[in-house]
């Protein structure tokens, strides 16, 4: 579990912060009636996926936001575009995730004329659970 605890102001607890975020699907919760959470990991894989899949100016207001990761699927299927998209996604994330740290990204080839990417993301969750991965296909849309 992704745990942040910090020094509350009494010596005697200690106020413990976990990661949550809402869930983007707004599912009621079938007691609550509430909207459900994402906590701990699942909130972190969520927001991993969101940020990979955005591309820019789908924000408003946030034009730089994500990763643009659909134009590169028009371009020439090379591995140097490859690996400039491994490069954007792991400064994107670095800039827009502060919760993960250690990040890797293996991007497969093996068809290079599908015009799919097959990607993993490989990271760290600061004071929490290591080596989380998150598995994403993009397919470009005809």
């Amino acid at each position: 579990m992704a745990r942040d605890y910090r020094k509350s102001n009494d010596k005697r607890t200690a106020l413990e912060n976990a990661y949550s975020d809402l869930d983007i699907f707004f599912n009621r919760h079938p007691v609550t009636k509430d909207i459900t959470t994402k906590t701990d990991a699942e909130a972190v894989k969520r927001s991993v996926r969101n940020i990979v899949l955005t591309n820019y100016f789908e924000r408003v207001f946030k034009p730089s936001f994500g990763t643009n990761l659909s134009s590169a699927l028009f371009e020439l299927n090379t591995r140097e575009v490859g690996s400039r998209v491994g490069k954007d996604i792991v400064e994107s994330l670095q800039k827009l995730e502060p919760r993960i740290n250690n990040i890797k990204i293996v991007a497969s080839d093996q068809d290079l004329d599908s015009n799919r990417r097959e990607i993993t993301i490989y990271y760290n969750i600061i004071n929490g659970l290591q080596k989380q991965q998150v598995n994403l296909t993009v397919n470009r849309v005809r």
